[in-house]
């Protein structure tokens, strides 16, 4: 009797709850169902989903479900986006000149900076790469920062200008800035 299963007391994480069993699953079909997203911050978008929905299979009596029939449905959540992966590539320069490049999102801002120095704005060429002209000290090392949308990510250090990363690689994984 699934009305009996579905009103008895069941357990998830050491606390009790009523309803479908953790791990349930219902079966919707929306045949003309329509999904709209807006952006409400840098990482989060706004859903909303509107369609007739119409129960694949009878609900259990009593549930307070309609057993049969379509209805009308409207859903609006949030969804965070997964952070980013960055991959920062220092490709080089010379005392006067440093570049970058940046893979696994597309930034909106890349800064640089050498060792104890400040931090400098770099910009996007025409050839992808992310470039300043700025003085860098014979012997010190650099650092980039990217911006991905309103969260920061930071590089290892490379040696400059030869590009090697602190890892030893050519590369290294942005890391997120708290």
């Amino acid at each position: 009797m699934a009305w009996a299963k579905y009103a008895e007391a069941k357990e998830f994480e050491g606390k009790k709850y009523h309803g479908m069993r953790v791990g349930g699953i219902h079966r919707w079909s929306y045949p003309d169902g329509t999904w709209k997203e807006r952006k409400t911050t840098p990482s989060d978008w706004e859903i909303v989903f509107t369609s007739h929905k119409h129960r694949l299979r009878r609900a259990p009596k009593g549930s307070g479900a309609e057993t049969g029939g379509s209805d009308g449905f409207v859903s609006a959540f949030n969804i965070p986006l997964p952070p980013a992966k960055l991959t920062f590539d220092h490709r080089g320069g010379n005392e006067w000149w440093v570049e970058a490049t940046i893979s696994g999102a597309t930034p909106s801002r890349v800064l640089s900076r050498d060792t104890d120095g400040a931090w400098a704005e770099l910009t996007l060429r025409s050839w992808g790469a992310w470039a300043g002209s700025y003085h860098i000290e014979p012997g010190h090392d650099v650092q980039f920062r990217a911006e991905v949308p309103g969260v920061w990510y930071e590089s290892c250090w490379f040696s400059h200008p030869g590009g090697v990363a602190g890892t030893g690689g050519s590369t290294c994984p942005g890391a997120k800035v708290a």
